[in-house]
């Protein structure tokens, strides 16, 4: 009876295994109609906007404050440029994914949230499940040898 408890044990933690694996390949499918997110942040020295449009592209527009001037556009993420460019005050852009628009005032740049010590920290998730998946095959070897020896 351990034997058989042992070996449906170690079938179940390699089914779910796949499970997982198949999980995290699948986690960012490139799809039409996935949407993506857009984050707009201003430095000082002004303010900043993005606006979905009709057609799914997004316009972003900075407005400098009075006495402060304009100095270009940081964006993180894949995109690609409809109109404008990365020096102009309005740019129309399609997302390809997530997407941080940083509009910088004065050549001063805004504390970017990643960069903020009080920010969540998140990273990829692949290492964890992987060490998970070795060390569970690893008992579950263990557990089968054991129950064969015995």
């Amino acid at each position: 009876m351990k034997k058989i408890v042992a070996l449906g044990m170690a079938v179940l933690m390699l089914m779910s295994l796949a499970v997982c694996a198949f999980a995290i390949e699948g986690e960012s499918p490139d799809k039409p109609g996935t949407e993506y997110k857009l984050t707009v942040i201003a430095g000082p020295g002004g303010t900043a906007e993005g606006k979905k449009n009709d057609d799914g592209t997004y316009t972003i527009t900075a407005y400098p404050d009075d006495g402060h001037t304009f100095t270009g556009w940081e964006l993180t993420g894949d995109y690609e440029i409809i109109s404008g460019s990365l020096t102009d005050l309005v740019m129309v852009i399609r997302l390809k994914s997530d997407v941080v628009a940083i509009a910088s005032f004065d050549g001063k740049k805004p504390v970017k949230p990643w960069e903020d010590n009080k920010a969540p920290q998140t990273g990829n998730m692949i290492l964890p499940v992987a060490l998970v998946a070795v060390v569970s095959l690893f008992g579950c070897a263990y557990a089968v040898k054991r129950s064969f020896n015995a």
